[in-house]
């Protein structure tokens, strides 16, 4: 004969609020503060400024102090030293960064276009990436360049990075899988990666 017996619950700690405007846009949550202009892109991010050259959230020229250039296949320059490398698909293949040697990285990827490991310009792998079948990084090499994301980027909506102007690249994980290229945006301060309000690298 089996006894049940309950055990009583604990509360939950309250989660962070979180707000939208009349246009359905999140103003604040998850510890961002964000603001728009008149065409609803994201013009603010905990205080920094974001500027577009288009209509969309595309191309984002500025974040804060940090510049990007793009042409007609996707980024191109982040801030004044970090350069990206493409194929004539657009796909990112690999990153430079200007007065360091070892400032090269190079991209692997799956048979989805997934992003999974990074090689430095001697051909040494120096990053590794898992994903779930949904797109989810489940590994990621410790101190491994940063992953968006949401974006990202995540996503392959990584911005090209908030809050930070080093010189660590920004790999366009999870390509395949379930994932989709997400409308949420992604930010990156400091080397980690949060969801919010983006821009597709």
């Amino acid at each position: 004969m089996r006894l049940w017996t309950s055990t009583p619950l604990t509360a939950c700690a309250a989660p962070s609020p979180y707000t939208f405007d009349r246009n359905g846009n999140q103003t604040a949550g998850g510890g961002f503060a964000l603001g728009y202009n008149v065409t609803d892109q994201t013009s603010a991010i905990n205080g920094e400024s974001e500027t577009y050259a288009g209509p969309t959230q595309r191309e984002r020229t500025q974040s804060g102090a940090t510049s990007f250039l793009y042409d007609r296949l996707g980024m191109t320059r982040r801030g004044s030293g970090t350069y990206y490398m493409r194929d004539p698909g657009g796909r990112i293949l690999g990153a430079r960064t200007t007065g360091t040697l070892t400032g090269n990285q190079y991209f692997l990827f799956d048979g989805l276009g997934s992003v999974v490991g990074v090689t430095d310009s001697t051909g040494t792998v120096i990053a590794h990436y898992a994903y779930d079948p949904y797109g989810n990084t489940t590994y990621e090499t410790p101190n491994a360049p940063t992953t968006a994301s949401a974006t990202p980027a995540t996503t392959q909506a990584a911005t090209g990075s908030t809050g930070s102007s080093s010189a660590t690249t920004t790999p366009p994980t999870r390509a395949g899988h379930n994932a989709t290229r997400s409308t949420t945006h992604s930010t990156t301060t400091a080397g980690t990666a949060t969801s919010t309000p983006a821009t597709i690298l």
